[in-house]
């Protein structure tokens, strides 16, 4: 195959190849530069802070419009699913600015991360090796300490921002405190003067020599007793009333009022159960729906967590009386879509960081070499003489989907002639990188998949806020809580979406190269041998500048001519090569 005649006449190769000199004869850069990894950088900058102008747009378009409790805005106030849906639909919003920014931020992570050309000298001299095309944490031994704390800072901005911008927009719902009383089916036909109201246990005396919440429990009494003869009340029957009456939080019933038709007195109320907005971890919640007697109670509880309502609602009794069906008094939900002015302060302030972090390093980082792409021009024009007469080498441990499908891409060089894949503008033969040396194939999947995952892993485990209302439905600030809610449904999803985005990265494990190149992965060593010349040739006087562009061609990998009899060599050229023989010897 003959070499294209498309590549740029009079160009030199310092200007194509990383860790090189990048100004042409006048001192000054090529436009072709404003095409290469700079420009992705400076992209990165430009998204990083398009989400925070949205951000601080939100922020002052809320500021003026909206009262704070607590440190807390109100979005919208009224109904549930309403605020549900706007819920879902602005984290999946917040989702999709944070895959842009962890995108951005990954690979700004990256290029600190890749050597230059005098790094790897460096480190081949030390007859060390440092990872090419990939996030590396072991690169960061041997770059600057600047590059290293840039690499740090958005490492760390990283999770708790991702952590706190979920929590910035959050659903608040309410919980009612209330009490429960026992009586006669005839609650709400006899005069309110001819009942009397005890308490639930006989021992003690009667309701009105009560100080403690006295007056709170009659007043409840007297508005149930007024519901029920205006018809306000909800018959439930057992089964209901207890599956309505056993929630962690309360907000659809308040008060109840359990029937019975076999009262000792029929005019005879009794006060059994008072039900907190919520309960410390070591109370009993709902004790007033099993009876007094401990061992019974105790059974109950066990039903009550355990099992379905209506194992215990067939045989439900109350202070010895078999309950018939509830009055319940019908609450409406109080919902709001709120937001924290602190977390969201923070969470632009980290945006802020990685912008100017990402910033600084598009305009001060040197050339990095990024790609496979890069190494191989930088080591074709300047040889490392440190895996001199070590062709073969080769990287054994593979891990992680950006060095398995670099080493695709690599091996299809001993099969097929191609260009390299570079970081810089791309001429004559060369191609343009991926975007985190991904395929494109892999790469779109991926960031969707991750988003969702994300978004996922958003909807599972979740900020809530609990606004407390008592058994007048009457708003009680100071027991208001926030919480940490979950949804079984979404925590489900988000371990089958990242069990299936691991095995197919298993998957992708098991398939096999298409040719027998020694693997390199990301290793710069292997990179650097599979690129030295013949050594039975070369000559490093000789060499510098020989054959300077052919960088720019397209290459294949294999055993290049040698004269016959002479122990064979393998290399990159763009010149004819043949497939190594297994059992020869090269060198």
């Amino acid at each position: 195959m003959n070499p294209p005649n498309s590549r740029q006449k009079g160009t030199s190769l310092s200007t194509l190849i990383p860790g090189r000199d990048m100004t042409d004869g006048n001192g000054e850069r090529p436009k072709r530069w404003r095409k290469s990894w700079r420009l992705t950088l400076y992209s990165a900058s430009v998204t990083g802070l398009l989400v925070l102008c949205f951000n601080l747009g939100f922020l002052l378009w809320v500021l003026p419009r909206h009262n704070f409790n607590n440190e807390r805005g109100t979005l919208y106030d009224g109904n549930c699913d309403k605020v549900h849906d706007l819920s879902i639909g602005l984290h999946l919003v917040i989702n999709i600015f944070s895959t842009l920014l962890l995108s951005a931020s990954n690979y700004t992570i990256q290029c600190l991360s890749a050597p230059t050309r005098a790094d790897l000298d460096n480190a081949h001299k030390e007859l060390c090796w440092l990872d090419i095309g990939i996030l590396s944490v072991r690169n960061l031994r041997q770059i600057s300490r600047c590059r290293s704390a840039l690499w740090v800072i958005l490492v760390l901005s990283s999770l708790p921002l991702h952590l706190m911008y979920n929590s910035t927009i959050f659903a608040t719902t309410s919980s009612n405190s209330y009490y429960a009383f026992l009586g006669d089916r005839s609650f709400g036909q006899t005069a309110l003067e001819d009942l009397t109201l005890a308490p639930s246990d006989p021992q003690f005396q009667p309701l009105g020599n009560y100080e403690l919440r006295n007056k709170s429990i009659i007043a409840t009494f007297t508005r149930l007793y007024d519901m029920s003869q205006n018809g306000a009340l909800e018959k439930l029957d057992n089964a209901a009333c207890i599956d309505a009456y056993t929630k962690t939080y309360q907000n659809s019933y308040v008060n109840v009022l359990l029937v019975t038709d076999t009262p000792q007195n029929k005019s005879e109320y009794r006060y059994v159960g008072y039900q907190e907005v919520y309960r410390p971890v070591t109370g009993s919640p709902f004790t007033w729906i099993c009876p007094n007697d401990y061992e019974e109670a105790t059974k109950c509880q066990s039903k009550l967590l355990n099992t379905k309502p209506e194992i215990v609602a067939g045989n439900w009794e109350i202070l010895a009386q078999p309950i018939k069906y509830c009055l319940a008094e019908v609450a409406q939900p109080h919902c709001k879509l709120q937001y924290s002015l602190p977390l969201t302060v923070v969470v632009m302030v980290f945006i802020l960081v990685k912008v100017i972090t990402i910033c600084y390093v598009a305009v001060t980082i040197d050339t990095p070499i990024l790609t496979v792409g890069d190494a191989i021009a930088s080591f074709l024009e300047q040889p490392d003489t440190t895996v001199r007469g070590k062709c073969l080498l080769s990287m054994n441990d593979l891990t992680g989907l950006s060095t398995m499908t670099m080493s695709a891409e690599w091996s299809q060089y001993a099969t097929q002639r191609k260009g390299l894949r570079v970081s810089a503008a791309p001429n004559a033969a060369q191609r343009s990188k991926y975007f985190l040396s991904l395929p494109y194939r892999y790469a779109i999947p991926l960031m969707t998949t991750s988003g969702i995952l994300h978004w996922l892993i958003s909807q599972s485990f979740f900020l809530v806020g609990i606004e407390a209302y008592d058994q007048n439905l009457q708003h009680d600030p100071a027991s208001d809580i926030s919480v940490c809610g979950y949804s079984p449904i979404a925590i489900v999803c988000s371990i089958s979406l990242g069990t299936a985005m691991i095995s197919c990265l298993v998957g992708l494990g098991f398939k096999p190269f298409k040719s027998g190149m020694p693997v390199a992965g990301s290793c710069s060593l292997a990179i650097a041998a599979a690129c030295f010349p013949d050594p039975g040739t070369y000559d490093p006087e000789k060499q510098a500048g020989s054959t300077p562009d052919m960088a720019c061609l397209a290459l294949k990998w294999g055993v290049v001519l040698s004269d016959e009899g002479s122990v064979g060599h393998c290399a990159f050229s763009s010149k004819d090569v043949t497939m190594p023989v297994d059992g020869e010897v090269y060198h």
